[in-house]
């Protein structure tokens, strides 16, 4: 067991040493570590059909006009609920859909 333990300590020392020389300061390996997960999460370029997006303004354009058709207030599909779906103790009061529809300003919600 003795010589297990040493063995461990020695390779735990090692880790230490090798983090302490390649990153731990401000070094090559440091800022190659940084700029890759920064090209990991960005979004250098898109397919719209047949043709290549790779402006900084198209990009935005169409990540936008995505999300807003995807949250659009008309259904996409055709489907929709009868008017007379929901019984009447089920339904919103005009005091609770005052209450959630009101605007989020600053991590609090405000009356207008």
């Amino acid at each position: 067991m003795e010589i297990y333990k040493g063995e461990e300590a020695f390779w735990r020392q090692q880790s230490r040493q090798n983090w302490t020389v390649l990153g731990e300061s401000n070094t090559a390996y440091f800022h190659a570590i940084a700029n890759g997960r920064r090209r990991k999460c960005s979004i250098p370029c898109l397919w719209e059909g047949e043709s290549l997006l790779e402006s900084p303004q198209a990009l935005s354009s169409h990540i936008y006009a995505f999300y807003r058709g995807l949250f659009s207030a008309s259904p996409q599909s055709g489907v929709s609920l009868a008017p007379d779906f929901w019984a009447g103790e089920a339904l919103v009061s005009p005091e609770e859909n005052a209450g959630l529809t009101l605007p989020f300003l600053g991590g609090r919600w405000r009356l207008l």
